[in-house]
């Protein structure tokens, strides 16, 4: 069966086609390095996280770029108010996003190009588009020229006539620069308030406009046309709209197959983001008691076309899923041994069938990870039953699904370090072992009470037949 996904600019569900066999060539729009990356842009790095994932998953090769935004606006703001360079300023930023992939268990895009290693380049494709026509400089700045681009706006629905004026833009201070009020910025030249921020070229100093930074990067690292580029669906318009038009300007081909867009993260019904100041960052939602893996389920657990309304309720529900299979996983890692289940390799098959079916259908996550959970269930059914040889059979499959999801293993190794940190403390050893004596003695009431202290040193004690016992930790994430 084939991997099948919405793709943005024909309206349609397609079937993916690599334009290298076998080979998958991806973008993601990165981040803009100006503050901290906050909850809903990190659910556009692990939706892409999620697809790559999965085409790996399938059998593709995957070559994945992610910019870096280091200069705009914003950085350069920044910078001044904070009195440090550029570089400084923006190196803090990108250390935290980097730490941020790490603990969201997204894995690094191959490539992560910053902008400002890039500016020659920025700089040769421009003077291409005004070599052909596609730009125009005026005051010291560069325009692409929507005009000379027909199919301008396919993306978002627009029609290039009826373009709504200055939408193309984040400001308009050069709305009168421009021959058409739409036109875009390709380089900003250089103001007052820019000081030292500021690279020297033919059409004189300033710096790269928002767009044209990953037409060149995206190019430069993947080719001409490659299979896949992923955002937010903020960025339809105008910035994967410009992208388009600069590029094929450049090329004279398609640029890239299949776009796909992810839905917003809200609260409380609204857009999550820094100009409503209704975001959260990692470390506020650390803060919240909400453990990264978490977070990571909670952005991956939705498809990624729906809006995901955020809430500690959500948070609580992930926190009670990873308590249940680190239960399971720990029973299937252990030594006691059943007679055996006639059912288990059909359970396997059925499960990584409908796990394969859901996510080919346009990454269908929610029907994948009820696959997941319907297995889990099955297996709860007949645990008494499976021979260790079967207990690590179904281990091993949960291994292959979680190099997709990368959600329950990672978790399971958390509960693994918080309980062998219980069991080698001596108090709670010695609390355990008093424990059974009085089980053994029938002192209940003995029994009880050490319970009870064990459970405000964070233990569960689970009995097993008339002699064994389990230690189980609590609030371990």
């Amino acid at each position: 069966m084939s991997i099948r996904l919405f793709n943005t600019l024909t309206r349609s569900t397609d079937t993916l086609t690599p334009l290298h066999d076998k080979e998958i060539r991806m973008y993601t729009c990165g981040p803009t390095v100006y503050n901290n990356v906050h909850i809903g842009n990190w659910r556009a790095y692990i939706f892409a996280d999620l697809l790559k994932r999965y085409l790996k998953y399938r059998g593709y090769g995957v070559t994945h770029v992610m910019n870096v935004t280091d200069v705009d606006d914003k950085t350069i703001k920044g910078a001044h108010e904070s009195g440090t360079t550029l570089k400084e300023y923006t190196d803090h930023y990108t250390n935290l996003f980097l730490h941020g992939l790490e603990e969201l268990r997204i894995e690094r895009p191959d490539t992560l190009p910053r902008v400002s290693d890039h500016i020659e380049d920025i700089i040769t494709f421009i003077q291409k588009l005004l070599d052909r026509g596609y730009a125009y400089k005026s005051d010291g700045s560069v325009y692409f020229r929507i005009k000379k681009s027909p199919k301008y706006g396919a993306l978002a629905l627009l029609d290039a006539q009826e373009l709504k004026p200055n939408a193309s833009e984040r400001n308009n201070r050069d709305e009168y620069e421009k021959e058409n009020i739409s036109d875009f910025a390709l380089w900003k030249a250089w103001q007052e308030s820019d000081g030292d921020m500021y690279w020297e070229s033919s059409f004189g100093k300033g710096r790269p406009g928002w767009h044209i930074e990953c037409s060149v990067l995206s190019t430069k690292y993947l080719g001409e046309q490659f299979d896949i580029h992923t955002g937010g669906v903020d960025l339809i318009f105008p910035h994967h709209t410009n992208e388009i038009a600069q590029t094929e300007a450049i090329t004279e081909k398609k640029f890239v197959s299949i776009w796909l867009h992810n839905a917003h993260l809200v609260i409380d019904g609204k857009k999550m983001s820094k100009s409503l100041r209704n975001f959260f960052t990692l470390e506020d939602v650390r803060s919240m008691g909400i453990h990264p893996i978490i977070m990571r389920f909670l952005l991956i657990r939705t498809h990624f076309q729906h809006e995901i309304d955020f809430s500690r309720t959500l948070a609580d529900e992930a926190r009670q899923i990873f308590i249940k299979y680190a239960t399971l996983f720990c029973e299937l890692e252990s030594d006691r041994s059943g007679d055996g289940w006639s059912g288990i390799d059909t359970a396997l098959f059925t499960a990584e069938k409908e796990f394969t079916e859901a996510l080919d259908d346009n990454l269908n996550i929610s029907n994948a990870l009820r696959a997941l959970f319907e297995l889990g269930t099955t297996i709860n059914a007949n645990l008494a039953k499976l021979t260790i040889e079967e207990k690590r059979k179904v281990m091993d499959r949960y291994r292959k699904f979680d190099t997709v999801t990368s959600v329950f293993i990672p978790a399971y190794e958390i509960y693994k370090k918080a309980r062998m940190e219980k069991e080698n403390d001596p108090k709670i050893r010695k609390l355990a072992e008093e424990r059974q004596k009085a089980r053994a003695a029938k002192d209940y009431a003995t029994a009880d009470n050490v319970r009870n202290e064990l459970l405000a040193q964070g233990v569960a004690i689970r009995d097993i037949g008339d002699t064994g016992y389990a230690l189980d930790v609590i609030d371990w994430i």
